[in-house]
């Protein structure tokens, strides 16, 4: 579904109302077996036009993720009839105004419209949102309700674009594909990019991406893209977001069950976002420097992957291999000592990564991991999340997490004991040794970067989110001139 602006003489197949439970409609007779209000509920009414009615929830629980969850309800619920032009008046929220309104409404929308139907050769029957147009018409403000529109298709895209390349699969998807893809971003974008591989990484010392990918045919890379405002020297200091970008994780030798292995394509979700990242910063053109690195690997087993007993380097730490499945650790080591020791003086440093099913148990597909250094950098990301409905959960670092990774014959290890003993949170203490001054912190979006089971959120079909994209573009834009 598009989006555009409402002006005077416009007009449309059909209108679209979004109501809290127990409103009325001007001009509009519905009974309440016709429509509640209910959050998630959409009622079509066909009389002189289409009508589609869309419930908002309780008015006492309104929230802005209520616009996106009813713009993705609406956009369901307009693939049931045969409009393709519907006028939508933005109701005159008290705790939203047209800005917030209208951004969020597009965001819902088109992640809601996302498909991935690039390897078909014929579509599917299921009716479809494309080539449907909403028009939205402010309650107030046109012009903010606009300015919303802009924000909201630029954060909804960046998240959909992660989405295309997280859906390519292993076979294609390798880390010369996703190598590729940076430089082709980075060229169209304007900003510089730069990919390094394990013979570079190595005189570094940094040996966790060579690691990893030893089983694999196509060696490991780590990518640094990086955004300049004009002119650079209004920003010294960057932003800089990491991502863990496997593009396949079979496990290595410590081979994972085969059940629902195939979903291993989307281990690169981290890497992903940080594409996505940089694809929104080149359209928002922020006042500050912003750098992306992702870090690749096939993570594959062969006569030639790494072992569970070895002892490898990265970072100036020796790390003791107890379980070659706990690889994107290893990848990330890599990359956080890669910015450690170039951008030593940057804002921030987040990264994100499917790092631990222990996350998805604890969190379920709700909320991202959030594992901080900064109690503000903690609390700038909060914030973030409340803007853009990806929600995070923080966890504690307590010190005590710290012995359960030291290793036993080298500085530490790649998984904790006792075995499964804060399991999401010992991670973040392995990466902890490779950080640099700067405030750090880690998101683990194992649970959220992809939806296969319980839809949590109706915006998003089966498959990755493109989960991240939007909260770190919120939180730079936040924390940077726009």
């Amino acid at each position: 579904m598009e989006i555009s602006i409402y002006k005077d003489g416009t007009k449309a197949e059909a209108e679209a109302i979004m109501l809290f439970e127990g409103e009325k409609a001007d001009g509009i007779t519905f009974s309440k077996e016709d429509f509640t209000g209910k959050a998630g509920e959409a009622s079509i009414l066909r009389k002189d036009k289409v009508t589609i009615l869309v419930g908002l929830g309780k008015k006492a629980e309104f929230e802005d993720e209520k616009i996106r969850q009813a713009a993705a309800t609406l956009v369901c619920a307009s693939k049931k009839t045969s409009a393709k032009t519907f006028i939508v008046k933005l109701p005159a929220f008290e705790k939203a105004d047209d800005f917030v309104a209208a951004r969020n409404f597009v965001e819902g929308a088109l992640l809601a419209s996302y498909e991935f139907t690039k390897y078909k050769e014929k579509k599917d029957d299921n009716p479809s949102s494309e080539g449907k147009t909403a028009f939205l018409k402010a309650s107030k403000s046109a012009q903010k309700a606009e300015d919303g529109i802009k924000l909201g298709r630029v954060m909804a895209q960046a998240a959909n674009y992660a989405r295309d390349i997280n859906n390519e699969p292993g076979n294609v998807a390798n880390p010369e594909f996703m190598a590729q893809k940076a430089i082709e971003l980075s060229k169209k974008s304007g900003f510089s990019c730069k990919v390094i591989n394990v013979a570079e990484l190595a005189k570094m010392g940094l040996h966790g991406i060579e690691y990893v990918g030893g089983g694999s045919k196509t060696p490991g890379r780590l990518v640094v893209m990086e955004y300049a405002p004009a002119p650079k020297a209004s920003a010294k200091d960057p932003f800089v977001f990491v991502g863990k970008g496997i593009t396949f994780d079979s496990g290595g030798i410590s081979i994972k069950p085969s059940r629902e292995m195939e979903k291993m394509k989307w281990d690169k979700s981290g890497a992903c976002a940080i594409l996505g990242i940089m694809k929104a910063v080149s359209e928002l053109k922020p006042n500050a420097r912003v750098v992306g690195i992702i870090g690749l690997a096939e993570n594959m087993p062969s006569g030639t992957a790494c072992r569970p007993g070895d002892i490898i380097r990265s970072g100036g730490k020796s790390i003791e291999i107890f379980n070659t499945d706990a690889e994107g650790r290893l990848v990330l080591a890599d990359a956080l000592s890669y910015a450690r020791d170039k951008y030593p003086d940057a804002k921030s440093v987040i990264d994100l990564a499917t790092l631990t099913g222990a996350c998805v148990i604890a969190l379920g597909s709700v909320a991202s991991g959030l594992l901080a250094t900064d109690d503000k950098l903690a609390a700038e990301i909060e914030k973030a999340s409340f803007k853009t409905g990806e929600r995070v959960w923080r966890l504690p670092m307590f010190p005590e997490f710290e012995q359960m990774i030291a290793g036993k014959q080298a500085d530490i290890k790649n998984t904790a004991e006792p075995g499964g003993e804060g399991s999401t949170i010992t991670p973040a203490f392995f990466l902890k040794n490779f950080i640099g001054k700067w405030p750090w912190a880690h998101l683990d979006i194992a649970g959220t970067a992809y939806q296969t089971t319980l839809a949590v959120r109706n915006y998003y079909a089966w498959g990755p989110t493109g989960v991240g994209v939007r909260l770190c573009t919120q939180y730079l834009l936040d924390h940077s001139g726009k």
